[in-house]
């Protein structure tokens, strides 16, 4: 598990990442537990999961529920097995984002399970350069590829739009109702406004929001309508 200490946060924004394998029962009620205290004691408003499996864990299915109605948004990894193989679990719940992967060329990655409406996001997951633990390498980074690298990427765009969301700017340039966001439906949906659909797969290309070409006062005001329009789409 990695706590909020581990990366820098972003204001007002509340993170959870965890990294685990199916490997008993006691894995499965600890990763339970820390969904649950994520989600009641620290107040998180997004959580990644890398990880995920062949079956179903009732403890982690219900972690997973009780965080979704607490208003916590959760990423979690499609799966690398290919296009023969189905969403692993967790990210078959409908209360989850699945998150699949595409290369710096855009182009979905071979070893996404097939491309199904409702878990078809996908984020840069190939080649991607992080910090690793000196005990397994003598670099201080290494390039890893597959779902679960996506996954916490997803994740920080989400914390990022979330942030955005909730700046204070002048009348007519900052958000209307930003508390919308914070549920995984809406978050979903709002993240449509940053995808770019290639091979089936729901493309997540935040430059398409933040576009560079406004910028200063311009670029704020652009963002701004634009996710307010979105807001004012989805359910209060």
């Amino acid at each position: 598990m990695a706590g909020k200490g581990r990366w820098k946060r972003i204001p007002s924004v509340s993170p959870m990442l965890a990294s685990c394998h199916f490997h008993c029962q006691c894995m499965s009620t600890n990763t339970w537990q820390a969904i649950i205290h994520a989600a009641t004691e620290w107040k998180v408003d997004i959580i990644s999961m890398s990880f995920g499996g062949s079956y179903e864990l009732p403890e982690i299915k219900q972690g997973v529920r009780e965080a979704f109605h607490l208003g916590v948004t959760m990423f979690t990894a499609a799966s690398n097995d290919g296009g023969l193989s189905t969403v692993a679990f967790p990210a078959n719940l409908r209360q989850v984002i699945c998150v699949n992967s595409f290369d710096g060329y855009g182009r979905p990655s071979n070893f996404n399970p097939e491309a199904k409406p409702g878990t078809n996001l996908a984020v840069l997951g190939e080649f991607v350069e992080a910090a690793w633990s000196s005990l397994v390498t003598d670099t201080k980074t290494v390039r890893k590829a597959g779902t679960s690298v996506a996954t916490p990427i997803a994740a920080a765009i989400a914390a990022m739009f979330l942030e955005y969301s909730r700046q204070d700017g002048p009348a007519g340039s900052k958000i209307g109702n930003p508390s919308q966001l914070r549920h995984c439906d809406e978050m979903r949906r709002a993240l449509q406004c940053m995808t770019r659909n290639i091979g089936g797969f729901q493309c997540l290309v935040p430059g398409d929001l933040f576009y560079k070409r406004f910028k200063n006062r311009t670029m704020h005001s652009v963002i701004c309508s634009k996710i307010n329009g979105i807001l004012r789409g989805l359910p209060l």
